[in-house]
């Protein structure tokens, strides 16, 4: 009778063991993917990138020269905020490879402001009956912006910005992943 209560009490704490080991086993590979998008998705941006500069326009509209068009040469400086929406991103695991992938879009222009008190115009023509300047100063400043964007994406400045993202999205879920995995970043166009 006390052989069998030893091999009981034995095979009881074998159990115990085992379950045990597993748990901690099976906590290591635990990944909660909801929980690390939510964290993302909450910063909604993610500026990776700041550039001010200065640019120049010539801005002419449409009407009838000397009599109503807005003709002049606008000197601007502008800043621009380069980074990803954080909303679009999405999170999967691979626990058999024990990694983390995070899916971000490629980094985009979010936002183009032109200080509107380092505006200065020149090379302004006279118009006769053009009553308009107030506006034609805002379809310029409009105009600048859309440009600043189009000069952006040509100065390379969105490659660096895509490092940039990959490089703050590991360092802001570095806490988050469970010990022996690893962060992957993906960028796609979305």
């Amino acid at each position: 009778m006390k052989k069998k209560i030893k091999l009981i009490a034995i095979i009881v704490v074998i159990i115990a063991i085992v379950v045990l080991g597993f748990l901690i086993y099976r906590k290591n590979y635990f990944v909660d993917t909801k929980y690390i998008h939510n964290k993302l998705e909450k910063a909604s941006e993610l500026t990776t990138a700041k550039l001010t500069f200065t640019g120049i326009t010539k801005y002419s509209d449409d009407g009838i020269y000397i009599i109503n068009r807005a003709d002049f040469t606008m000197v601007y400086r502008a800043s621009v905020r380069i980074g990803i929406d954080l909303s679009k991103v999405k999170v999967d695991k691979d626990v058999m490879k024990r990694k983390v992938i995070v899916t971000i879009p490629n980094a985009n222009v979010l936002e183009v402001h032109v200080d509107p008190s380092s505006i200065e115009y020149y090379d302004t023509k006279f118009a006769l009956l053009n009553f308009d300047s107030k506006k034609d100063s805002n379809k310029a400043q409009a105009a600048v912006e859309d440009k600043a964007k189009e000069e952006v994406k040509n100065m390379g400045v969105l490659e660096m910005a895509n490092e940039q993202a990959e490089t703050l999205i590991k360092g802001i879920l570095e806490g988050s992943i469970p010990d022996g995995f690893n962060i992957e970043v993906k960028k796609v166009d979305m």
